[in-house]
């Protein structure tokens, strides 16, 4: 199962409502993403929790990221918040469903015509590789009652699209669809959106994957330029720049000029050496436990080149007096989680 670092299934996806009292029908089900590592046969379930649990079985016939609907049984029995987890091989993750007694009526509404306003669809949809967050289907809907709504596109060439949720006002309102899934083959898919009350039509184009003129995970050649999300500021994004050389212990390392939004610059320095990489810095640079007084300088051993699964590594140990004044020692250890993961990098 994919999960994030609090084992919350990733990505995961409820469909249905659920209500105190009320069984669970065919609209009831649980969509997750499955890493399959051999093709066979399957079972993927929940524990039964508030009277009612998901369940499914078949069989893979091929490796990769795959979508899988478990569809719902058994009945909501009280309110609040119902905590599950799904159990797949040897591996599990979890999620949570909130159980009311307000049952949205489903809404009325109409798309603007066939074609479902293609110009709003977005991200990436690369053969081989599973879509990302950013792969989504944005379109109008013209609301004439509010309600519920559940949207659906068939399963076309390894991927799909899906939404529910409710509309809470009339008129014109965007609806927007995840993508689930990996594109197979190259060319364009034909879609179908289904809904409750209205059908159109869309096209996604399946691209070839880019072959890098670099295949280092992290590019320490001069004029090299990375871009990414900051995460401590929403919408701002850091610019990296590799345009200068420095010299520590006579050993050379290209410089990082990191620039954000703001026009503020900071200097990073790394260097590669075979397979192993490392950055020039303060032992203390990586973690909030304390601070060290007067840096203690040193290379980091951060990563290594084509890791094999469960492989470990660990830095040298830096010792010296933190701001508290007391003598304070830190060693990072690190480990391969995955030798065979998919990021698509805008």
């Amino acid at each position: 199962m994919q999960d994030d670092s609090t084992n919350n299934c990733l990505p995961k996806t409820i469909f249905g409502f659920y209500n105190p009292g009320s069984s669970l029908t065919t609209d009831n089900y649980l969509q997750v993403e499955v890493k399959v590592d051999e093709p066979g046969t399957f079972t993927i379930y929940t524990d039964t929790v508030n009277g009612y649990y998901f369940h499914t079985s078949g069989t893979f016939s091929s490796r990769g990221l795959i979508t899988v609907n478990l569809p719902g049984f058994g009945k909501p029995l009280n309110y609040g918040t119902d905590n599950f987890t799904v159990f797949f091989d040897t591996g599990n993750c979890n999620f949570s469903i909130d159980i009311t007694d307000t049952i949205p009526t489903p809404a009325q509404y109409s798309f603007l015509g066939d074609s479902c306003m293609i110009d709003s669809l977005l991200g990436f949809y690369i053969k081989g590789i599973p879509v990302s967050d950013t792969a989504r289907l944005s379109f109008p809907a013209d609301v004439k009652t509010p309600g519920s709504y559940i949207i659906y596109t068939d399963t076309v060439n390894g991927y799909s699209f899906s939404a529910s949720g409710v509309f809470t006002t009339s008129g014109l309102q965007n609806v927007t669809l995840r993508s689930y899934g990996t594109p197979q083959n190259l060319g364009t898919d034909l879609f179908k959106v289904t809904a409750d009350s209205a059908t159109c039509y869309f096209t996604a184009p399946v691209l070839s994957p880019v072959v890098p003129v670099v295949n280092d995970h992290f590019p320490v050649i001069q004029n090299s330029y990375w871009s990414y999300n900051d995460p401590n500021i929403t919408g701002d994004t850091i610019a990296r720049n590799i345009n200068d050389q420095a010299a520590f212990n006579n050993v050379s390392y290209e410089v990082f000029t990191e620039t954000n939004q703001a026009n503020q610059q900071t200097e990073s320095y790394f260097r590669k050496s075979g397979n192993n990489y490392y950055e020039y810095c303060s032992g203390d640079k990586y973690t909030n436990a304390f601070k060290f007084k007067t840096p203690v300088l040193g290379d980091l051993f951060f990563l290594k080149e084509n890791p094999h699964l469960n492989e470990q590594w660990t830095s040298n140990i830096y010792t010296g007096i933190a701001t508290d004044n007391n003598y304070q020692s830190i060693q990072y250890n690190f480990k391969c989680l995955d030798d065979n993961a998919y990021y698509i990098v805008n």
